[in-house]
């Protein structure tokens, strides 16, 4: 029990300081895409109007989930939401936002090789009515699909009984397991990073 005492004062300690570095470097990076993408000259602009939606994803997802966890996790005795319905639609948004952002980046890539394409009738594709329709029909698939991780969270003390954690993956639901796999290593880790290699390759390769 000490030693696991001790790991868990060297887990809080790291969450607390290299999660909070962590924090601000991503918050400062997803607030100055925010204020670049919003100016006129580039949010008439599909491109630019999927990566500032993202931008937002990103910056609900820091301070949704990141933000809280890294607060819980470091003053678990100052700091303590009990609400299972606020834990459990927190989760939703958080997988959401990640899964949102990954997918409109993977469309500014795919808008970039339309506009690189010879072929003139593809640039009709990255037009910003266009993009409008993909963003909203994203958010909306997204929000609807993602439903399942609401019923994949509970509650478990830790085994010291210093706080109460909120977590999405049930080991006791296999289904729960299969799908923060497929959110987190499929449609998030590996899809979104593939299509953007691929297309940026092609509009290399077209330029």
């Amino acid at each position: 029990e000490t030693e696991f005492q001790e790991y868990h004062f060297i887990s809080q300690q790291y969450t607390k300081y290299v999660g909070t570095f962590l924090y601000v470097i991503c918050l400062y990076g997803s607030i100055m895409n925010i204020l670049i993408f919003s100016q006129r000259p580039y949010y008439r602009r599909a491109c630019s109007l999927y990566l500032l939606i993202a931008s937002i994803c990103d910056f609900i997802h820091l301070n949704l989930g990141l933000l809280i966890s890294i607060l819980q996790y470091s003053f678990p005795h100052k700091i303590t939401i009990n609400s299972i319905l606020f834990n459990r639609i927190k989760i939703h948004l958080v997988y959401v936002c990640i899964i949102i952002s990954g997918t409109l980046t993977s469309f500014a890539s795919m808008d970039r090789y339309m506009l690189s394409c010879k072929k003139s009738t593809r640039w009709n594709y990255s037009r910003r009515s266009i993009a409008i329709q993909n963003i909203i029909t994203t958010i909306i698939f997204w929000m609807i699909i993602s439903i399942p991780i609401i019923f994949c969270s509970e509650y478990f003390y830790h085994s010291l009984k210093i706080k109460q954690i909120t977590y999405s993956n049930s080991c006791q639901y296999l289904l729960c397991i299969l799908i923060g796999i497929i959110y987190i290593c499929l449609f998030n880790g590996f899809i979104p990073p593939l299509i953007m290699m691929i297309l940026g390759f092609l509009s290399y390769r077209n330029v």
